[in-house]
């Protein structure tokens, strides 16, 4: 069965991410930041020159698997009508309904992006260790997508 564990980056060096994720034996890690612009070394869009590398070849190196998925973050929106006015109920309750009915602007659902992590979890990642990762720097459940979103899998994962 998949097991679930979760970071953030915000603060900390790729290295220190890194240790930590060796720590936690984790074999994928689920990038679910909505923008990933900075720091660079975080951003898998970019590749740094040498000696400096880039969070996500860093984890290839130590064989662990790196997605990035911008539709499974905390949408702009979202945060800035309840996450910035401290409704924190309101705002996982919005992030839930964004995660299971939204569509991006560019008409992408969302709702087939999170099934088809739910299938990968019960193929290709069954007896895996996932890592959700975000930047808030939060180890309250309460504040935080990466653990709503772990709560949704869990629901959807018991269900089947």
């Amino acid at each position: 069965m998949v097991t679930f564990v979760s970071t953030y980056l915000k603060g900390r060096k790729p290295d220190e991410v890194l240790s930590i994720m060796k720590d936690l034996k984790v074999d994928v890690v689920l990038d679910v930041r909505w923008w990933v612009v900075y720091p660079l070394y975080y951003n898998p869009n970019i590749e740094l020159k040498p000696p400096l590398k880039s969070f996500h070849i860093l984890l290839t190196e130590n064989k662990i698997e790196y997605r990035y998925e911008a539709l499974l973050g905390n949408p702009s929106e979202l945060r800035k009508k309840y996450i910035d006015t401290g409704n924190w109920e309101q705002a996982r309750k919005a992030y839930c309904d964004w995660i299971l009915n939204g569509v991006y602007k560019d008409g992408t659902e969302i709702r087939p992006i999170f099934n088809g992590y739910i299938s990968a979890f019960k193929s290709l990642w069954k007896d895996k260790v996932i890592c959700l990762l975000c930047f808030c720097p939060t180890e309250d459940s309460r504040y935080c997508h990466r653990y709503w979103i772990i709560e949704l899998f869990k629901q959807y994962l018991k269900s089947d």
